[in-house]
């Protein structure tokens, strides 16, 4: 009974923020940037105690340290982040926190959305649920 409560709260709050557009460092007033959407999910999700600063990096200054950073940089930030407040798990339940690398080579922090698929904000389409596929998984983390 509690997982099904959970999946539909899951449900009604991926629904608040489907389909909003993308914003780099947006922190939902305009739409978001893929760092901002996640920690605005988990709060929506009620983590109230989410740690945003590692390094002196937080959520007022990635834009510009992502600007200037390279990607190996921006996967070790996004991994110190989701260490700092979860526990590292081998395999992603809906909700958990994600690292992903593109094929490009970006890296980028999503939430798993269930059946092998990723929800965060993407350049080009805003907030959206997308198949893992194309994306690597470096890592997963419960908060």
């Amino acid at each position: 009974m509690e997982q099904k409560h959970n999946m539909e709260h899951f449900a009604i709050t991926v629904s608040k923020f489907l389909d909003k557009p993308y914003s780099l460092g947006g922190n939902g007033q305009v739409g978001f940037g893929c760092i901002n959407f996640v920690e605005a999910f988990l709060r929506a999700r009620g983590k109230e105690n989410i740690k945003t600063e590692v390094d002196g990096v937080n959520l007022d200054n990635y834009c510009a340290f992502i600007e200037n950073a390279t990607q190996e940089e921006i996967k070790d930030k996004l991994i110190k982040a989701f260490d700092l407040n979860g526990e590292r798990v081998k395999t992603p339940m809906v909700g958990d926190c994600l690292v992903m690398k593109a094929r490009g080579g970006e890296y980028f922090p999503a939430i798993y959305s269930g059946s092998k698929t990723i929800i965060t904000s993407f350049l080009n389409a805003g907030v959206e649920v997308t198949p893992m596929g194309y994306y690597e998984l470096i890592g997963a983390w419960r908060i």
